[in-house]
Parts: structure tokens; C-alpha cells; sequence
């Protein structure tokens, strides 16, 4: 650390008096002190509640400056500062730290673990050094400036973490896979090797109808599997996050009719390939449960139907359009 450290004449360096420097300026008052000093907002996931919240790490950095660094209250929400995000996959701790108002710049600080002391002790170092480098280019006379319309305050946008593994089940019911509606069970595994990226391979258990044409009957059975890959945007609050996916899908599946009650009766199995597009939304219930909505619409590639030998017609003829709508359960590593 003393060489982060070096490039500032301002960084105390020894711990036992910054804590004394900052006892005495916490003595002194607080709330004088705090209305002209930047703001420090940290936001945190489930999985990096071991890393310093706002106070803490703006205690940190106070003991690094010796003197009072941010202002984490309400107060300080119109004021210039850093925002820092901190987030935890299978790699490590990775924290985010962008000036107030401005997303065209993020400086990314990383360590492997294990546990948040190696990343919460250089956030301190940075936040540190980044204000000091700040202090040093302000003029000596700032002109006054009216704070932002609230409008104009920058909003904390959510992070969804990378997933290894994510497994749905999910009741649903479909339409035009066969004819009519018919309930199914859709298992699906998934993962999201990048933040807004997300892969998933399902399967629609077994659908099966019997159609009348006399003098007998078809029987046609379906197993569909299915194909996505989503491009996830996530909403609501970074504690809490909430996406929604749109998602390119390809179907394929064994499609068998079967014939009953006639005088010579066989079977017969085909491919059947759908393509077309999937709508998912997905949200946190507890730890890593949460739910899942999907809507799938596929159109076949290729046009199946069974008849029998000898009699006019089509016992089966699938509509041009097929549709699975679910809710079920989401479990996510």
C-alpha cells in the first residue's frame, strides 16, 4: 500500500493519529463541517454484505486524509462526489467507482478474495487518492453554483451479477403445438456468463392427443426441446435487482402419430423444427430463489401433418403459430 500512498503529501500515514485527528474533528462538529464536503454513496449486494457500507468506508478514508472525507447523510444527495457499486461472482470482489453525474468514466478495482479486506482497503486508498488529485486541481476561488434540479440527479443504475447455473421449472400452457390448448411442464437450465448476456436449454415434457377420424383415431404425441439466447436489461434497485430478457428461440422436437382402431394401423416419427422469439422476465423471491414468466412464440419450418392410407384428409394439421406462456420457480448460482 505505501506505494499508492507515495503520490499524496496529504495521506496521513500513520493510523493511531489519523484517528485521533479525526476524533477531533468529529468533536468540532460534524454537521458544520459535512455541508460543503462531497457525497459517498456505496451500494452493495447479497453476496458482498461483507464489504464496508457508506460510513464505514467514508470513516476510511477520513483516517487516510486525517481530516472529515465525505458526507454520507441525505443531506448530500445534490452534492458532487462517487458513487461505488461493489459486486461478487466465482472470480472475486470487483467494485465499481464513478464521479457523481458522470458515466463515462468507472474506475474498477478487483481482488480475488477471499473475503472483502483487500478491496475495502484499496477502495479507501483510491477514494483517498482521487480526492486529493481533485483538491489539487481546484481553483482557489470556486464560483458559487446552484445545486441540481432534482431531474438532473444521477440515478443508481442495477447490476446484474453473472450466473454459473440457473434451473426453472415452470407450469405452462401451450397452444398450437398441437391443436387447442394443452397444460405442460417446461425444465429449463440456463446461465449468464456475462451480465446482460443469458443462455438457456429447456425441455416441454411430453404433450400428447387423440384426434377423431373415423372409422379410428390418431394419437400424436410431442417432446419439444428448446433452444434461447437473451439479451437481459435489468430494473428496479441494485439491492433488489429485477430484468427483463428478449430472447431468439429454436425448437426441435419429436413429433410421432400413431393409428387406432384401423383395419392396419402403424406408427410414424418426425423432426420438427420451430424457430421464432421468447419475452422472459425474471425477479428475486429469497437468497437464490426467485421467479420466472416466459412467453414463447414458435413457428414451425416445415409443414407436418398425419393422414391415413386410404382416407381423405388430414386427422392432424397444426396451426401456423405455436405458443408456451409459464410462471414457475428460478433457482440461480
Amino acid at each position: 500500500m505505501s506505494s499508492l500512498l507515495a503520490p499524496s503529501a496529504r495521506l496521513c500515514r500513520r493510523r493511531g493519529a489519523c484517528l485521533l485527528v479525526a476524533a477531533v474533528a468529529f468533536g468540532a462538529g460534524f454537521e458544520a463541517r459535512a455541508e460543503g464536503l462531497p457525497r459517498l454513496t456505496v451500494q452493495r449486494t447479497q453476496r458482498t454484505t461483507d464489504c464496508p457500507d457508506a460510513e464505514t468506508l467514508a470513516a476510511r478514508v477520513s483516517e487516510h486524509m486525517g481530516q472529515l472525507a465525505f458526507d454520507t447523510t441525505a443531506l448530500a444527495d445534490r452534492r458532487e462526489g462517487y458513487d461505488v457499486q461493489i459486486l461478487a461472482d466465482e472470480s472475486g470482489y470487483v467494485a465499481m467507482i464513478r464521479r457523481a453525474g458522470r458515466t463515462d468514466r468507472v474506475r474498477t478495482l478487483s481482488d480475488p478474495g477471499p473475503g472483502c479486506a483487500g478491496l475495502s482497503d484499496a477502495l479507501s486508498v483510491t477514494l483517498a487518492i482521487l480526492l486529493d488529485q481533485a483538491a489539487s486541481r481546484a481553483p482557489t476561488a470556486a464560483p458559487l453554483r446552484s445545486p441540481p434540479r432534482p431531474s438532473e440527479r444521477s440515478a443508481a443504475v442495477p447490476v446484474l451479477a453473472p450466473e454459473r447455473l440457473a434451473l426453472d421449472v415452470v407450469g405452462a400452457g401451450t397452444g398450437g403445438l398441437l391443436v387447442g390448448f394443452s397444460p405442460a411442464l417446461v425444465v429449463d437450465v440456463g446461465a449468464r456468463p456475462l451480465p446482460r448476456l443469458g443462455l438457456q436449454l429447456g425441455l416441454v415434457l411430453p404433450l400428447s392427443q387423440r384426434f377423431d377420424f373415423p372409422p379410428g383415431a390418431v394419437d400424436v404425441s410431442l417432446t419439444l426441446g428448446l433452444g434461447r439466447v437473451c439479451l437481459v436489461t435489468p430494473f428496479g434497485v441494485p439491492e433488489r435487482p429485477w430484468a427483463v430478457s428478449a430472447c431468439a428461440a429454436l425448437g426441435v422436437g419429436s413429433l410421432r402419430g400413431e393409428g387406432v382402431g384401423y383395419p392396419i394401423s402403424r406408427a410414424e416419427t418426425r423432426t420438427w423444427v420451430l424457430v421464432g422469439g421468447a419475452l422472459e422476465t425474471t425477479g428475486p423471491i429469497a437468497g437464490p430463489l426467485g421467479w420466472v414468466g416466459r412467453l414463447d412464440l414458435l413457428a414451425p419450418t416445415t409443414d407436418e401433418r398425419f393422414g391415413v392410407d386410404g382416407l381423405p384428409g388430414d386427422a392432424f394439421d397444426p396451426p401456423p403459430l405455436a405458443g408456451v406462456l409459464g410462471l414457475g420457480l428460478r433457482v440461480a448460482y
